[in-house]
């Protein structure tokens, strides 16, 4: 069962380098709510990303998939 329905973020300043971190958790792929499909959470991510584009940014992405 998914846990995000919804995008979170934390956000917080790295005390080392004083660069500003924000760590986003996001809905899944292969969700286990049927009415939510692979494209519904793409165009979430999507739209989160454009609404807090900023430039210039770094962008990483982890992609972390338990299978249980």
């Amino acid at each position: 069962m998914s846990e995000t329905s919804e995008i979170q973020v934390v956000r917080f300043v790295d005390p080392n380098s004083s660069r500003n971190i924000v760590i986003v958790d996001t809905p899944g792929f292969d969700d286990s709510r049927s009415e939510v499909t692979d494209t519904d959470i793409l165009k979430k991510i999507t739209a989160f990303l454009l609404d807090q584009c900023v430039h210039p940014f770094h962008l990483f992405i982890l992609m972390n998939h338990l299978f249980i």
